[in-house]
């Protein structure tokens, strides 16, 4: 950008041209391809660019080896036909816009000190948004095909502003990211997760400790849904039982802030153990319909709740609906109506044109209309055996109760479990066994 303005250059293409040797040319912000062409135009060794003028160095530290070499090829080398990002953004995406970043104090700084502005990398971090040094909040360019992509700009204080600062996870987010880009220090990435669990108690035996990891997600969560969009639960849980697993290393930042934002010392920031107190407002969730009504009013959508208890999503509608947390519909509205009249079911899904098995949904999402029909069911069954065992009676006076058990084998248990006073009084008399006493003199001969 400094070279397209100090030559005062009237097009992109011609800077094109003069570097890549061709009109049109992407330049990602912060993982960008042909890198040793541009050092070898400039004059500047091909790695000090990779690694001081990319995000290179962050993606080595989180990727597995083998995708951390495939992405400095790409980076590196003239004629790959594949994308950098797409060794691991395609497979793992953060859903972050793709905005060209700076901050107004770093511009004024840069300009004191050394006559211009700096695009810092440092600022190009996806879903960072305030500035690790000045803790305050950054301004934008949009890229991509409706923003500056394919222009040379440097920043200026004309930029679009970020509506809000942030939330405490955005300013531990920023913090976690300048430490990883700024030390070089190696570190094995499974140790550092390992010990991590180990030091906070949330490991049983070889097993995460899920439900206190669920509350410090939601804890740490509730207020930022960019970071919520980038990384889930289960995708957290699923970086801390295997971190070698290929992830978006914005996965792992995000992972670590959590672990910092609830007062857990993830070896980076520093939080003391002693801040790490759990007010009224975040107590764990449990999981019982009460947690799955707070957490579902916390963040309101199903298919979240559903993943964060393990069920089903047409039992989480029915707990909530039951529960009145989210209203009934018309339709489910005259089921119940007809459902309480004691209507049959496949009766209802005729009329209403639906399936049998939705008729029992809806049915279930009001526990009194369950209840309702299952003592008119009762009721039913109840006059229906009882009918059915004085026939029989009747037409075999001189039958016995073996005989009525043989014939009547379903209707006699289930009179004997919920009506036995009344089966009793109804069916036949024990008979009597005769027993005849033997005398001494039998006992004798025997």
């Amino acid at each position: 950008s400094r070279l397209f303005i100090s030559l005062n250059l009237h097009s992109p293409s011609d800077i094109n041209q003069l570097l890549f040797g061709k009109d049109k040319k992407r330049i990602h912000f912060y993982l960008p391809s042909q890198i040793r062409r541009v050092g070898n135009f400039f004059n500047i060794e091909a790695i000090d660019l990779l690694k001081k003028n990319s995000l290179y160095p962050l993606y080595e530290r989180f990727l597995p080896r083998e995708h951390a070499e495939q992405l400095k090829v790409l980076m590196l080398e003239e004629g790959q036909q594949r994308v950098p990002t797409n060794v691991i953004e395609a497979s793992s995406p953060v859903f972050a816009p793709y905005q060209l970043k700076c901050c107004e104090k770093c511009i004024q700084e840069d300009v004191t000190s050394k006559g211009t502005a700096y695009w810092k990398i440092v600022h190009q971090v996806p879903l960072l948004n305030i500035c690790p040094y000045h803790k305050c909040k950054m301004k934008y360019l949009e890229g991509g095909d409706s923003g500056i992509s394919g222009k040379y700009v440097l920043p200026t204080n004309s930029e679009n502003t970020y509506d809000t600062l942030g939330t405490k996870l955005g300013e531990i987010f920023s913090n976690t990211t300048l430490y990883f880009l700024e030390n070089d220090e190696s570190f094995s990435l499974y140790e550092h997760y390992l010990n991590l669990l180990s030091n906070n108690k949330l490991l049983r035996g070889q097993s995460l400790n899920i439900k206190e990891l669920a509350w410090m997600y939601e804890n740490a969560m509730c207020d930022d849904e960019s970071f919520v969009k980038a990384l889930s639960l289960p995708q957290m849980l699923r970086i801390l039982r295997d971190p070698l697993l290929p992830v978006h290393p914005v996965k792992h930042l995000i992972t670590l802030s959590v672990f910092e934002s609830c007062g857990l010392n993830s070896s980076v920031i520093g939080v003391d153990q002693a801040s790490r107190v759990r007010t009224v407002n975040s107590e764990p969730i449990q999981d019982d319909e009460e947690g799955i009504k707070k957490f579902y009013k916390r963040q309101p959508s199903i298919n979240s709740t559903a993943k964060r208890f393990g069920i089903s999503r047409s039992k989480i509608k029915r707990i909530l609906k039951a529960n009145h947390v989210i209203p009934i519909s018309t339709l489910e509205r005259k089921i119940i109506l007809k459902a309480l009249m004691n209507v049959d079911r496949a009766l209802i899904a005729e009329e209403m044109k639906v399936s049998v098995g939705y008729v029992e949904q809806v049915i279930s999402y009001e526990p009194r209309v369950v209840e309702h029909r299952m003592k008119l069911k009762a009721t039913q069954l109840r006059v229906q055996y009882q009918d059915r065992v004085i026939l029989y009676v009747k037409s075999h006076p001189q039958g016995s109760i073996a005989e009525l058990k043989k014939n009547l084998n379903k209707e006699y248990h289930w009179l004997y479990r919920n009506q036995k006073e009344w089966l009793d009084a109804n069916i036949y008399r024990p008979k009597k066994v005769e027993r005849h006493p033997r005398s001494k003199g039998d006992v004798h001969n025997a």
